[in-house]
């Protein structure tokens, strides 16, 4: 463990207590209370129309994802025993609520690849749904990690050609939203089959957001939302990444078919399985940096938000980032500024490769970006306290990180060259571990500027 003087510690606990501000904002438990309210026996979700409870013979709650127990209690807490049962999955780890679940099962499953804990939990939701009539209510929590936990092959697939897709989409650098589109054309659940098997019911899908632009259709792969792509698109993005020689042929040949004409498609917007739901947008990860923004103002500092939907290649975004860093460090104001962004990096994974993921491993970028910058912290972490398939959030630096490693023995450049920050960024006490935090509104990035000595001018 290296040793850090006073100012580091003095503003990496800032850091800390700005990106606990943004976790605070997006509580799932809180962000559902507050579309929810229930009249006697009217149930209002945020500005729609009216559900009047008397109606319904029944009210099904699902959901997959990993701010998935909260959501749930959150409804259990509000509707009580108007509820006739339900099944909502979350990741392994995640089923911390403010209390106990009386009438909503929870069903742990693995992320991000997919595994059978997840498949037989999603069956016995399909057949839920698809026992539901025109007098029942379903009500859908779904946040991010909803794809993974919600693994159901199409016909003629297996759980073990989802794996094999899922792990090869991880690690090709492909966007989220590429990712899902082929997701949906080899799921019985995704892309809005969801809302199919559920139909004639009246369906209220509460969302908590991990994707940018905040797409219902894209939130876990759009269980119960219209789905616009198609097999061509999904068939695309297999060939924009060369990931042929990667994906198992069963699912090779359900794409080629489909573009063929011989597949159905995903239920597009007109399909009348959507003329009864609705879907709520409970929270974002914009609600998260202004909460940020706030509080950095309360310590001192002049809050900028530089962008809610920073995406693609990590270096790239690292790059994207160090400039405007740059720059307001070279302001002659003398103000002390907080930078904030959000959004989903990818990462382009070698077919060798160590341990990380795309929250230490930017933050490992900026460290050798920020070296000898005295008066910078930078912190990089995942919302949900995962980065990838570790037991960290992410990592924070200063202009003092690269240079420690170095003395300590650590060769930086090797882990950002291998994919192995973790190690790394181990070695230098430099990870920030929050265990789940019960919810996921992808990444967020912060940096403070203080005035005062820049070694580098």
């Amino acid at each position: 463990m290296f040793m850090r003087d006073t100012n580091s510690l003095q503003n990496w606990n800032k850091l800390l207590d700005l990106f606990n501000a943004a976790i605070d904002a997006v509580n799932p438990c809180v962000a559902v209370r507050n579309v929810l309210s229930l009249d006697q026996t009217t149930l209002s979700v945020q500005d729609s129309r009216p559900y009047v409870l008397d109606r319904y013979d029944r009210i099904c709650v699902v959901g997959c994802g990993k701010a998935g127990a909260p959501m749930a209690f959150a409804v259990e807490d509000v509707l009580h025993e108007r509820i006739s049962g339900g099944i909502v999955t979350v990741k392994s780890g995640h089923t911390r609520a403010p209390g106990d679940l009386q009438r909503i099962r929870l069903d742990e499953a693995a992320h991000p690849t997919p595994d059978e804990r997840g498949e037989e939990s999603c069956r016995a939701v399909l057949r839920m749904l698809e026992h539901a009539s025109g007098r029942d209510l379903v009500i859908a929590v779904i946040s991010g990690g909803g794809s993974a936990l919600w693994p159901l092959p199409a016909a003629g697939l297996t759980l073990q050609d989802e794996q094999a897709t899922t792990n090869a989409l991880l690690g090709c650098g492909a966007s989220i939203q590429e990712m899902n589109i082929v997701r949906k054309h080899i799921s019985a659940i995704k892309g809005g089959l969801a809302a199919r098997a559920a139909h004639p019911a009246t369906v209220i899908a509460l969302l908590i957001s991990d994707v940018p632009g905040n797409d219902p259709a894209t939130i876990a792969s759009g269980p119960f939302a219209a789905d616009v792509s198609t097999f061509n698109d999904a068939r695309a993005v297999i060939d924009k990444y060369k990931l042929a020689s990667r994906v198992p042929p069963g699912v090779q040949k359900r794409l080629q078919q489909g573009c063929a004409g011989l597949i159905e498609e995903t239920p597009g917007p007109q399909e009348a399985c959507f003329s009864r739901g609705m879907q709520c947008l409970c929270a974002t990860n914009e609600i998260a940096v202004r909460a940020a923004a706030r509080r950095a103002g309360q310590l001192g500092y002049e809050p900028v938000i530089l962008t809610t939907s920073i995406a693609g290649d990590v270096r790239d975004a690292t790059e994207w980032l160090f400039a405007r860093i740059h720059a307001y460090s070279q302001r002659c104001d003398r103000r002390r500024y907080c930078l904030l962004s959000a959004g989903e990096t990818t990462v382009n994974l070698p077919q060798i490769h160590g341990r990380g993921g795309r929250n230490q491993h930017m933050a490992l970028a900026m460290a050798k970006l920020l070296c000898n910058r005295s008066n910078i912290t930078f912190l990089s972490c995942g919302t949900d306290g995962t980065d990838g398939p570790t037991d960290v959030a992410g990592a924070l630096v200063d202009g003092h990180s690269w240079k420690r490693m170095l003395d300590g023995s650590i060769s930086p450049d090797a882990a950002l060259e291998n994919h192995c920050s973790y190690d790394a960024v181990r070695a230098a006490g430099l990870h920030v571990i929050t265990g789940p935090t019960a919810t996921n509104v992808m990444d967020v990035q912060i940096a403070l500027i203080d005035p005062g000595s820049d070694l580098r001018g």
